[in-house]
């Protein structure tokens, strides 16, 4: 991947795009590609085999970045940027000797993340990590192939929040789900520290394991209602939003088009529109 040339950023009004929340002027970096894991709702692009691309070669890109296009927020587009810790290191440790100073966020797994690693992506500059929770059920997460504990996820986001890093908790809800499972993952993503939530519907892709298994929709119906019910439980708590209200009061754009985004969702009777996402 080293010889492939850099994205053309030039090309691109990097002022019109941002991540939520976070400062402009915005772009996106692909240091790796392929995963290793086998979640069966998840289509493998680039397949199981991991190639990286080399810790100086992905510097370089950020700097041209930084220097050239004046960026101030980088978002790294790895499935999981967070599987090689060493080569993590390497990137970090660079980043922090040339003192480049930017934003960046991050996609993770729950159980690819520790202490050392959190400390120096904090130092780095990382201010938002995504986790693919999908939930707090052991045996959907046997179901999902996720491979880890349900336990090592409350943990694991209370460490990140201690390293004063955002974070982001992905969750599927489905027909797959019982009542009580859904509530149950309601009630701990409250509970949990989480700072702002994405909630998909389980779609069965062609390519991936749950389509062989089902090819249907997977109770679709039930599962927007859940959907939307999660949003709702989630962000229109008493005192959300007051415990955001410094980062929505300094990036105020971003907090009406949130706004208006997720009120218009919830207000919406065509259940099968598409949905914006923001985060």
């Amino acid at each position: 991947m080293d010889l492939l040339p850099f994205p053309a950023s030039g090309l691109l009004h990097q002022g019109l795009y941002n991540e939520f929340l976070l400062r402009r002027p915005f772009t996106t970096i692909q240091t790796s590609r392929g995963c290793p894991y086998e979640c069966v709702f998840c289509v493998p692009a680039y397949g199981r085999e991991i190639v990286y691309r080399s810790a100086d070669n992905v510097y370089r890109e950020i700097e041209e970045a930084v220097s050239k296009y004046k960026i101030k927020t980088i978002r790294f587009m790895d499935d999981t940027l967070t599987l090689n810790k060493n080569r993590l290191l390497e990137l970090c440790g660079l980043l922090l000797k040339k003192n480049l100073k930017f934003d960046w966020s991050c996609l993770s797994r729950v159980d690819s993340l520790d202490k050392e690693m959190l400390v120096i992506m904090k130092k780095a500059g990382c201010r938002r990590i995504y986790l693919g929770i999908e939930t707090f059920s052991q045996r959907l997460l046997d179901y999902y192939r996720k491979g880890y504990d349900a336990a090592l996820i409350r943990p694991r986001v209370e460490m990140i929040k201690r390293s004063k890093i955002e974070v982001v908790g992905f969750f599927i809800v489905s027909g797959e789900q019982t009542e009580d499972e859904f509530k149950n993952d309601v009630s701990l993503a409250r509970q949990t520290g989480l700072d702002y939530i994405v909630v998909e519907k389980l779609t069965p892709y062609p390519g991936t394991a749950v389509f062989d298994n089902k090819k249907d929709s997977c109770g679709e119906t039930e599962a927007i209602r859940r959907e939307k019910e999660f949003y709702r439980a989630f962000y229109l708590r008493p005192g959300y939003a007051f415990s955001k209200i410094w980062r929505l009061l300094s990036n105020i754009n971003d907090a009406y088009l949130g706004r208006g985004s997720l009120k218009n969702y919830l207000n919406k009777t065509q259940d099968n529109s598409p949905r914006p996402e923001l985060i």
